[in-house]
């Protein structure tokens, strides 16, 4: 499963957002609410961001009661989930294919 199949299966309402960056990469970032909450920004926002080589993935999968991203939507957090250009999440940009076009992978952190 994906993220948000994986949030949906847990029974949290997940939404998906699209950033472009100045430099044409289109990155996909995630937001979740806790299950059968009415206002997602309770407690002000949140925005976790995984490391190298990982993606938004790393701060759901696991128990409920152990994954960090979960923990804090569940303590009424309003959580965001940034997804690094190439991850698995964004590799759409605005002119370049990542399959044909070797200019995508053309970029430093």
């Amino acid at each position: 499963m994906d993220f948000t199949q994986y949030c949906k299966y847990l029974g949290y309402p997940v939404e998906s957002h699209y950033v472009t960056t100045t430099d044409g990469y289109i990155l996909h970032m995630h937001h979740i609410g806790a299950k059968n909450a009415t206002d997602w920004n309770t407690m002000g926002p949140v925005l976790f961001q995984h490391g190298l080589i990982d993606s938004s993935d790393t701060w759901v999968i696991n128990d409920e009661d152990a994954a960090p991203g979960l923990i804090m939507v569940n303590a009424g957090y309003d959580v965001w989930f940034g997804n690094s250009r190439g991850n698995r999440y964004s590799t759409n940009h605005t002119s370049l294919n990542p399959d044909k076009d070797a200019v995508f992978w053309d970029f430093t952190w």
